[in-house]
């Protein structure tokens, strides 16, 4: 125990002087707490603004009215010309905009949704997917009326002569007390709104990019110990301690300034389990580390592991989209992937963070397997 503290100590007072640990440590949460502050209050409560053009020809005046009653604290509709619309758009001023076809009326009351709006989005476009839904809404209540003359009609409940006596009833406004109010909760009994879902996705992501940016810093710790490893003096101390044993108190050293960075970081991701899952994370990835440098000579491999790993690690998890609806094999390897379980345990659930420290310990225990042992073993 002596041993392994005396070379913890020398090992972080030679790893104080290591510029990339300290630039990385501070990195991190810096560019966290910034990501959050420019992104966190557009998510929270920042309204997107979404232009609208209406030709004269296409008499959208009562479409018009029914995008503004969605208009509300996450999007924002506001009139414009088709210039204004496209240049504020591809400005980045507003996020997309929606433009109605010329003979737009004509077209929803012949049932004709083809080409009846026209969505503008830019690079930078980020709520279009909403604006989408909004205005697929906004067209199913325009058109709702003219779908149940039809209905009645193919159906035989009403004819042209006895269809006018039923127009007020297919065009009556249900009283507030006789609707059905659908609201989304989470399964705590939270409200879940689209500004909280967004609010979630962001976090969800920024918590993926921080796991994948620490896992190239466990690539290059498993890298540096190899190379240490590789030394004249870690060869004539080995057989006396164990070159796993030697490669322990360095791959600690070099984890505790970035472990307090993740703290730090995960402290500016409010979620219940952010915490823990980091924890867990680091300690996975320090077994990674060690049995890397120790079995797997990694530095043979380093120069294509370094830029292919961060690629794989998101196509492989759940951090941008669900691999699954890329290929169902992608699928299966994400539900195995250690990368998923800090996502899920980030989320808060308990046993992918104890899994986690589990793998973490077990592959810290192989790396400390004297390598005659292993080959005795394999023998």
């Amino acid at each position: 125990m002596n041993f392994l503290f005396v070379s913890f100590w020398a090992a972080f007072k030679e790893q104080r002087k290591s510029l990339r640990t300290w630039i990385f440590a501070l990195l991190l949460p810096l560019l966290t707490g910034l990501l959050v502050w420019q992104l966190q209050p557009s998510a929270a409560g920042g309204a997107v603004t979404v232009g609208v053009y209406i030709p004269e020809s296409a008499n959208g005046e009562t479409y018009w009215q029914l995008l503004e009653k969605r208009s509300g604290s996450t999007v924002s509709f506001v009139q414009a010309d088709p210039d204004t619309l496209n240049g504020m758009v591809a400005a980045g001023v507003w996020d997309c905009g929606l433009i109605l076809s010329e003979d737009f009326e004509t077209k929803a009351n012949e049932l004709n949704t083809k080409g009846l709006i026209r969505l503008v989005i830019s690079d930078g476009s980020t709520a279009y997917p909403l604006v989408q839904e909004t205005a697929s809404a906004c067209l199913l209540e325009y058109i709702g009326p003219t779908i149940a003359q039809q209905y009645l009609l193919d159906s035989g409940i009403a004819t042209e002569e006895t269809l006018p006596s039923m127009e007020g009833r297919i065009h009556e406004t249900l009283p507030e007390e006789e609707r059905t109010a659908v609201k989304m909760e989470t399964i705590d009994g939270k409200p879940l709104d689209s500004s909280s879902l967004t609010s979630n996705t962001l976090q969800r992501l920024l918590r993926g990019i921080i796991a994948v940016l620490l896992l190239l810093w466990a690539l290059f710790l498993s890298e540096d110990l190899g190379r240490w490893g590789r030394t004249a003096a870690a060869r004539r101390l080995a057989p006396l301690r164990g070159a796993g044993w030697l490669l322990l108190p360095r791959a600690l050293a070099a984890t505790l300034p970035i472990a307090i960075a993740t703290t730090i970081t995960a402290f500016l991701l409010p979620a219940d389990g952010t915490i823990p899952a980091t924890m867990a994370w680091l300690v996975f990835l320090l077994g990674l580390s060690l049995l890397c440098a120790r079995w797997t000579g990694v530095h043979a491999v380093f120069p294509v592991l370094a830029p292919a790993m961060p690629v794989l690690a998101l196509i492989t998890s759940p951090i941008l989209l669900d691999p699954g609806s890329l290929s169902p094999i992608l699928g299966t390897i994400s539900q195995y992937n250690p990368l998923t379980l800090y996502l899920q345990a980030a989320d808060g659930a308990l046993y992918p963070a104890v899994l986690l420290i589990l793998l973490g310990i077990g592959l810290t225990a192989l790396s400390l397997i004297p390598q005659k042992a292993a080959a005795k073993h394999r023998t």
